[in-house]
């Protein structure tokens, strides 16, 4: 497993990560939980994009756990 900075290439991991209720509540991500927040829109895309691609430039650690793909296989192998 890698720790890494975010980068616009995270936005659909993201995105698919986001529709889980317990995450959004977790990380903050959405303050109103009766606001919808299932489907995916450009305009949601794109505020998400930002928001990610500019956690490098923050004072705090947002950092993407990502697995390398030699471990995928390994992973998948067990």
């Amino acid at each position: 497993m890698v720790l890494r900075p975010f980068t616009g290439g995270d936005l659909a991991a993201m995105s698919q990560a986001l529709l889980d209720p317990e995450v959004r509540r977790l990380t903050g991500s959405v303050h109103d939980e009766t606001a919808e927040f299932a489907s995916s829109t450009p305009e949601k895309d794109e505020l998400l994009r930002d928001w990610y691609t500019t956690r490098n430039d923050q004072r705090t650690a947002d950092l993407a756990v990502t697995i390398e793909p030699a471990a995928r296989a390994w992973v998948r192998r067990c």
